[in-house]
């Protein structure tokens, strides 16, 4: 699995770390993994941390926005009213992931995501404690 996912019910939030280029399936799946974690529940915000690799280089921005629309279609109520923040590591990415933010309002469920360039900004975007320090599990040995 090219992610790793931790949820921490004392700050209510889930953090997935990408590995690899992440693809639109990748989106997908992760939130599969979320709704089947027995720590999530709906109204969980959630930091993406897309910084390492970022999306696939070839998508264009009609793709995002149905691939958009249609997730936030699908899993909208499974998520609740949250806020979603997305770390990305360069100005390609940061473009990318605005489109796919931007696309997702038009929608009729209203979650508030934003792309960000370092994970400071948007750990204190989703009120999280300064000092917060996030504790992904360990890989198997």
């Amino acid at each position: 699995m090219p992610w790793k996912i931790s949820i921490d019910p004392d700050v209510n939030c889930v953090f997935i770390k990408h590995y690899g280029v992440v693809t639109i399936d990748d989106i997908l799946n992760t939130a599969e993994d979320i709704f089947n974690h027995p720590g999530h529940r709906a109204g969980m915000s959630i930091l993406r941390d897309l910084s390492e690799h970022g999306i696939q280089p070839d998508i264009h921005y009609k793709s995002l926005a149905e691939k958009s629309k249609a997730m936030i279609r699908a899993f909208g109520p499974r998520i609740g009213l949250c806020k979603t923040a997305f770390v990305v590591g360069d100005g390609q990415n940061y473009a990318k992931v605005h489109q796919f933010t931007v696309a997702g309002r038009l929608g009729d469920y209203p979650i508030e995501r934003k792309p960000f360039r370092d994970i400071e900004n948007a750990l204190r975007w989703l009120d999280l404690p300064e000092d917060y320090r996030i504790n992904y599990p360990q890989a198997a040995e």
